[in-house]
Formats: structure tokens, C-alpha cells, sequence
């Protein structure tokens, strides 16, 4: 969802914390390859493009969003050293780690990028990619993209 929809959520419960989980587009647009995806019905994304511009509409309405909210990197959350307690204190919950690791390698495991995939998506969602510590801003690489990602 974007960040309108959280405006409205904070509307209806203004105690209420919101999280914000992003991916990688690079690992994001793999892992969708092949797949059918609704932005919404009947709204059907088909294309590479119409992909990057929707990750890239999301991520800017949160880059826009001036409320307090908590970000968690899908990358973070899967490696195994995710810290929480840090979401925890923040939440003022507690949370069941065994229920969190959940993740399944093998939705992706048999998909590749292209390079001109990765390039394309490099090249349309840099901006955003950078914002949020996806791409070194020195490089034109996506930071920890491995051989084996694309």
C-alpha cells in the first residue's frame, strides 16, 4: 500500500504504529517474474514497466509521508540477525521470532534477472533505490546484488 492508505489508517486509529516493508526492486521484480500481480483489480501489472513505476509510486509516497513510521528492510528481516527487540520497544509488543521466519527461498530460487532487467530497473528506480540504501550513491550498482541476483 502507499502511503495514503496509512494517512487514513492514522484517521481511524491515531495511536495506531505503522510499518512500512520495503524490498529491493532488483530481488522484488524477480521474485514477481512470472507471476500474476494486481495493483489493484482489474488493474493487472504486466510489463517490467508497469512494475518499476509501481514500486516506484510507492516508495515515493513514503519518501513523502512526514509521519512517524517505522522501516524494515525485507533483506533484514529474512537475514537472521533482525533486531526484535529494537521493533518490539518500538511497537510496545511482544513478537514470536519463530513466527516471523517464515521466508521461503524458493520463490525465487529458479529466477534470474537480465542484465538489461537489472539495468532497466537500475535506471528507472536509482532515485528511489538510493533514498532508501539500495544503491551506493557512488555506484551505479545496486549494493548487495550478487552474481547470482541478477
Amino acid at each position: 500500500y502507499s502511503a495514503l492508505e496509512a494517512v487514513f489508517f492514522r484517521w481511524l486509529y491515531p495511536n495506531c504504529r505503522i510499518i512500512l516493508l520495503i524490498r529491493n526492486p532488483l530481488h522484488s521484480y524477480r521474485s514477481f517474474k512470472g507471476n500474476d500481480w494486481f495493483v489493484e483489480w482489474p488493474y493487472q501489472v504486466l510489463t517490467i514497466d508497469q512494475w518499476v513505476d509501481h514500486w516506484n509510486n510507492m516508495a515515493n509516497s513514503w519518501r513523502e509521508f512526514k509521519d512517524d513510521y517505522i522501516l524494515i528492510k525485507y533483506e533484514e528481516l529474512i537475514s537472521g540477525n533482525f533486531n526484535y527487540r529494537e521493533l518490539e520497544s518500538k511497537l510496545g509488543l511482544e513478537l514470536n521470532e519463530e513466527a516471523a521466519m517464515t521466508h521461503n527461498p524458493r520463490s525465487t530460487r529458479n529466477k534470474r534477472l537480465s542484465k538489461r532487467e537489472a539495468r532497466f530497473i537500475l535506471r528507472r528506480a536509482g532515485e528511489m533505490m538510493r533514498h532508501y540504501g539500495y544503491v551506493d550513491n557512488s555506484e551505479p550498482r545496486a549494493s548487495g546484488l550478487a552474481p547470482q541476483h541478477i
